[in-house]
């Protein structure tokens, strides 16, 4: 069973996946905004405030992989798995 700093730990890195799927939904729908860097710095702001969740989630991972079960640890990655995949489609589009 996950404990307090687990949920915590994934509610931080789905907070920050969702700011970060904001901007750059935002960034992709506005290609001739002048001000379309803004979004690349929402982005950034998002990804920096959910750093602890970066560093904390797989950490958690790792330490409860014994005690937790298997779809819990799946469940913990997720915020992870988006955080790979917003950034590297985003790469690939050019905003970074």
């Amino acid at each position: 069973m996950p404990g307090f700093t687990h949920v915590y730990a994934f509610l931080w890195g789905a907070g920050a996946c969702t700011v970060m799927t904001y901007y750059s939904v935002l960034w992709f729908m506005a290609p001739s905004n002048p001000l379309r860097h803004e979004y690349v710095i929402g982005f950034a702001i998002g990804f920096w405030c959910g750093l602890p969740a970066w560093i904390g989630l797989p950490i958690l991972i790792i330490h409860g992989r014994k005690t937790l079960d298997h779809w819990v640890q799946l469940a913990l990655s997720l915020p992870l798995v988006a955080l790979v995949l917003i950034t590297v489609v985003l790469g690939f589009l050019g905003a970074l």
